[in-house]
């Protein structure tokens, strides 16, 4: 097929920037997590934003400790990481997210 089409879709996202050793390592992680627990329980977690952040910043402290690999699961700390970081963005996509945050109680002992 040759002809000069048209496509408008310059202001579309562009996944391919994405790195795609980053969605496998992420995949790797759910796949371990739908085996342990089941498909998409992720979604049903109950203060899943406060949790899966907790969890985030475990596996980030274990990365800076100098630890690679998560104990159970023999995968990086990172996609692990990357992993929460995907499920905060999913359920900021549906609305407000991060209550338990501590910057109302901050900023009032910074006034007083």
């Amino acid at each position: 097929m040759s002809g000069n089409g048209e496509k408008y879709d310059d202001k579309k996202l562009d996944l391919t920037l994405v790195p795609p050793e980053m969605e496998e390592m992420v995949a790797d992680v759910m796949m371990f997590g739908a085996a342990k627990y089941a498909r998409n329980n992720w979604k049903i977690v109950e203060d899943a934003d406060r949790r899966y952040f907790a969890a985030m910043e475990r596996h980030i402290k274990a990365f800076k400790r100098g630890e690679d690999t998560d104990h159970e699961s023999g995968l990086h700390h990172l996609a692990h990481a990357a992993t929460c970081m995907a499920f905060l963005l999913h359920f900021l996509a549906d609305g407000p997210i991060g209550a338990w945050r501590a910057v109302e109680t901050v900023k009032e002992k910074l006034v007083d």
